[in-house]
């Protein structure tokens, strides 16, 4: 994440300059901006993210409308609002049943979520 000798109020500034409500989540969490930390950490890290790549290339789309729901659950959580939208456009194509369009989808999550993370790791 930002480097520790850097403000608190930086790593929420550039976060939300990238549509995350930081103070919303934050607000869940019970103000414990380490533990929210942690949680963002997490969730990039999820081994969903993986498997969702994978039931999309394989065109199963009962385990990609899995997999994508439940991220969309976790990033709306973390106030990841850009992210839970694109897995919101995701899981309704899903939802159909449906794998046309579902790659484009998920290539817009994760250059959403490499537009979050670039700023974290920096």
């Amino acid at each position: 994440m930002l480097k520790d000798n850097e403000k608190d109020e930086d790593w929420r500034s550039v976060l939300r300059g990238q549509g995350v409500n930081v103070d919303k989540a934050l607000e869940r969490m019970k103000g414990n901006e380490v533990t929210y930390r942690d949680f963002l950490i997490e969730f990039f890290a999820d081994p969903d993210f993986e498997s969702l790549e994978e039931a999309v290339k394989a065109g199963d789309a009962q385990a990609a409308f899995d997999c994508a729901h439940g991220l969309k659950g976790m990033a709306a959580n973390l106030g990841l609002v850009e992210i839970c939208h694109r897995l919101s456009v995701l899981v309704e194509i899903l939802r159909k049943a449906q794998i046309e369009g579902a790659a484009e989808a998920f290539g817009e999550v994760m250059s959403a979520c490499g537009n979050v993370t670039r700023l974290l790791y920096k």
